[in-house]
């Protein structure tokens, strides 16, 4: 959500950044370089937490956003929901790129997502019923925003429906995060 923010796109409009959850659990792996995990903080069973948090988020302001995601192939959309907000009722619609790195290729050993984000007009989201949506979903957002120059930010989201809680950072550059956990 750094984008929400910050709306210094680079050249060719577009914003990148990582995503990187703090908790993880890995219920599937072939040995075969086929991996799934799931990032939900709730109900974790053999929970991978290998970083210490160094962090006290109270001592952060944070925006309590709730917002409505729709995802159909490589095209995102935010539509905010929050009232308190100066960005109620906004549609933001990018076009994403993903790129998985693997823990074993990076320096905190745990899954992190690489994201380029290129916005786009809201038209090209078509109108459809929910369920032709790839994932069509209300989030709850707790932004922390953790530098004054907003490249890093602690997002606690809760799914609305199933009560689901995911912790993770999102920053423009992973080794913000050194100074938040340790290995």
């Amino acid at each position: 959500m750094l984008w929400l923010y910050n709306n210094k796109f680079n050249d060719n409009n577009t914003f990148d950044f990582y995503q990187v959850f703090i908790e993880n659990n890995l219920v599937y792996d072939d040995k075969d370089e086929n991996m799934i995990y799931s990032f939900n903080s709730t109900n974790l069973q053999n929970t991978q937490l290998n970083l210490n948090l160094n962090i006290d988020i109270d001592k952060y302001n944070f925006d309590n956003i709730e917002c409505e995601i729709k995802i159909i192939d490589n095209i995102i959309s935010y539509n905010i929901l929050s009232k308190n907000t100066n960005e109620n009722n906004k549609n933001y619609v990018f076009i994403s790129k993903l790129n998985f790195i693997k823990p074993i290729n990076n320096q905190f050993e745990i899954p992190i997502f690489s994201y380029t984000y290129k916005s786009t007009s809201t038209k090209k989201m078509p109108n459809l019923i929910e369920s032709e949506y790839i994932l069509s979903q209300t989030l709850n957002f707790n932004i922390y925003k953790l530098d004054k120059d907003n490249k890093i930010q602690f997002i606690i989201e809760t799914n609305l429906l199933t009560n689901s809680i995911k912790k993770y950072f999102i920053t423009t550059n992973l080794d913000l995060i050194n100074m938040f956990i340790h290995k």
